[in-house]
């Protein structure tokens, strides 16, 4: 039986939870413009380009906001969102602003992950004269002396920094017409223009800009963030030249209108379980195409081209297709495809059981469990104290992380092998008092996450017990009976310097247990011995709590 252990500092993705998995919709709320709201809880994390976690980011939905903390994560709670669509919006000086639509349903649970993307390459101008500016082969701008006051609301004639970016709203979003009648754009585009000072404050615009689109044949439209939609607006075309006079300084969209439906399916293992962190890409007659991110339990909600043939490939966050489709979408308004069910060898199910401080957890919770191993990572947004998720099994288990809303929580303990498809994980709640430890590589002391330690029995073993820092810092010594002398089986730093070990890398390693008893009395661990050359050397002292 192979086991693993770790803690880890990190959070990815976005995980909503309501209070039942009926997908129908309360009728055609795009068309009528009727508003249904569910209450939805959101959890997520925010990265840049690089993958890693961005903080002090603004995280909205309506009038509901947080900041991601340092590690990106953010929660929001009771949320109104729209049951025909609802942005967030994410906001971070120095990055453009994005905006995720989200096609919710009563009882599904999302789940996403956003990345940011700095505003960097500008084209530069005198805020004191009039001017044309070509910002693509689409688009130029026309822009009127003295349009701009500062944050202070003193008119600004400096010079002007325009940022410019083409990728501010993500999904297909409907767009209402001029007509009021609801549908998509097509073989367009979205862009968004940013001004700054020269020394990267925002500009507050205050006279209309002219905005004129090379498009034959298409429209524009403005995007309304209240309202969860492009609005269409009406623009003057001379030879297939468009002009618009924009003042909101919100994304523009253009392309060709067209009548929507809305498509909800579901991915499924063959026990009909829903399929957690997979991605829908969907790609229509004309190669054009978009990811949609399916609910934790599967379900996935998306609007699309009426009268269209349409290619759905469900891929695993390794990129490797698990289900592949063909689908006619007709000319309804709602239309609601057969489950799709992915091969069994593709996946792992995951039996995960935790034992809580006191009563069961719920939904309110905000449990998160953060699977990884070397490359790749998974959340999983747990409600119960036990519950099955299915994963994709490219990814090979090795580290885990419980979390109560941004704090680490639970420890944890792994039994039963990956390649068997059946992985148990079994957490126990982290009740106990931090006392300080120390530990030293070659003599020289190593602080290692906020310099104190718990030693804990884990929760389907008693006789297994952790020494953790819990911020990536983990020993794991097997078949603890008594005071004694130990080999460990497992220690991860969580530290560039050293190489972690696992089963008979740690042989040159003991660890000496001076007290032990039951739950509540005092431990002493002492640490002593080689790993990849270097002498370690540590000593950590606590009372048991569990």
């Amino acid at each position: 039986m192979i086991r693993f252990y770790t803690l880890f500092v990190f959070l990815l993705l976005i995980s909503c939870q309501r209070e039942d998995v009926d997908v129908s919709i309360p009728g055609d709320i795009i068309i009528e413009e009727k508003d249904t709201f569910f209450d939805s809880q959101f959890i997520g994390i925010v990265q840049d380009v690089s993958g890693l976690p961005l903080q002090n980011v603004k995280v909205m939905v309506g009038n509901t906001s947080d900041i991601s903390s340092d590690n990106g994560i953010f929660i929001i709670k009771n949320a109104k969102t729209n049951s025909s669509g609802s942005f967030v919006r994410f906001s971070k000086e120095g990055y453009f602003d994005q905006y995720v639509f989200l096609t919710k349903s009563s009882g599904a649970y999302s789940n996403i992950f956003v990345t940011l993307h700095k505003k960097t390459n500008f084209l530069s101008f005198s805020g004191d004269a009039d001017r044309d500016i070509q910002v693509s082969d689409y688009f130029s701008v026309n822009i009127s002396s003295e349009s701009f006051t500062t944050p202070d609301h003193q008119i600004y004639s400096g010079t002007v920094r325009l940022y410019t970016s083409f990728t501010s709203v993500s999904q297909n979003v409907p767009v209402i017409s001029d007509k009021l009648t609801s549908g998509l754009f097509l073989e367009g585009q979205n862009i968004q223009f940013v001004f700054e000072t020269s020394d990267g404050l925002p500009l507050h615009q205050i006279k209309p800009i002219n905005v004129t689109a090379v498009l034959p044949g298409f429209q524009l439209a403005v995007l309304e963030p209240s309202k969860n939609k492009w609005r269409e607006r009406l623009s003057t075309e001379v030879n297939g030249v468009h002009k618009i006079i924009w003042s909101e300084n919100l994304p523009i969209v253009t392309g060709r209108f067209v009548p929507l439906t809305r498509i909800q399916s579901r991915i499924v293992s063959p026990s009909q379980t829903g399929v957690s962190l997979t991605s829908a890409e969907i790609t229509d007659e004309n190669n054009v195409s978009f990811t949609v991110f399916p609910d934790q339990n599967g379900y996935i909600d998306f609007y699309t081209p009426s009268g269209k043939n349409l290619n759905i490939q469900i891929k695993d966050v390794c990129g490797q297709t698990l289900v592949s489709t063909s689908v006619l979408v007709g000319n309804d308004k709602k239309q609601i495809l057969p489950d799709m069910v992915t091969d069994s060898s593709y996946l792992t199910t995951i039996r995960s059981q935790i034992e809580a401080c006191a009563s069961p957890i719920n939904g309110q919770d905000m449990v998160n469990v953060f699977l990884q191993d070397n490359d790749k990572a998974l959340v999983l947004y747990q409600f119960q104290n036990d519950q099955i998720f299915v994963v994709p099994s490219c990814v090979e288990v090795k580290k885990a992380t419980y979390y109560r809303g941004k704090q680490k929580q639970f420890s944890v303990s792994f039994s039963g092998q990956q390649n068997n498809t059946m992985l148990d994980i079994n957490a126990s709640p982290l009740c106990i008092e931090k006392v300080s430890g120390y530990f030293s590589i070659n003599d020289v002391v190593t602080l290692l996450g906020e310099k104190q330690f718990t030693i804990l029995r884990e929760g389907q073993n008693k006789e297994n017990v952790v020494v953790t820092d819990l911020n990536g810092f983990v020993i794991s010594i097997p078949g603890v009976t008594g005071p004694g002398n130990y080999t460990p089986d497992a220690i991860l730093f969580n530290h560039p310097d050293v190489t972690d070990c696992y089963s008979g890398d740690c042989a040159m390693i003991e660890v000496r247990i001076d007290e032990i008893s039951v739950p509540g009395a005092v431990v002493k661990i002492r640490l002593e011995g080689q790993m990849s050359g270097d002498n370690i050397r540590g000593e950590f002292v606590n009372t048991l709590k569990n």
